[in-house]
């Protein structure tokens, strides 16, 4: 059985309707440049939420620097270092940090910032910015210095 010529045009502009769209949502979800953002890179806190809201981060930068599967920083006080598994979910183990005498309290922004990176979850780079997402709406939002 034959296929009608009438169906033919129809048929057509159906699949050349789908490729398009195939390749709109391609595009969409690789971005333009078609390699995600990478977290990669050193970062300065500039966004601490918590369940308690946004902390004050006081004058002492909070830093986070990845390369690659290491990541390393500094709370403003003591600094930090482990092994970065995965970006999405957000998985770092061997985290190990200097025990200075850090003379702040527990509501600190630096003990705030260890609390909520504890339980960070998933990562992001939106707009330029590193956004580490975690429960109870705990967020740290980081952006780029440096040169890359």
């Amino acid at each position: 059985m034959g296929m009608d010529s009438r169906m033919r045009p129809g048929w057509r502009r159906a699949a050349a309707s789908a490729i398009v769209a195939v390749s709109a949502s391609a595009l969409l979800l690789t971005g333009c440049s078609g390699n995600p953002p990478t977290t990669d890179g050193s970062w300065r806190l500039v966004s601490l939420v918590d369940a308690r809201g946004a902390a004050p981060l006081g004058t002492k930068h909070v830093t986070l620097d990845v390369k690659g599967r290491q990541l390393s920083g500094d709370d403003s006080c003591n600094h930090f270092s482990g092994d970065l598994r995965s970006t999405n979910p957000w998985k770092v183990s061997d985290l190990v940090s200097t025990a200075m005498g850090c003379l702040d309290g527990a509501a600190s922004p630096r003990k705030r910032f260890a609390d909520a990176f504890a339980v960070i979850r998933s990562a992001s780079v939106e707009h330029g910015r590193l956004v580490l997402v975690g429960p109870r709406s705990v967020e740290l939002r980081f952006v780029r210095v440096g040169a890359r």
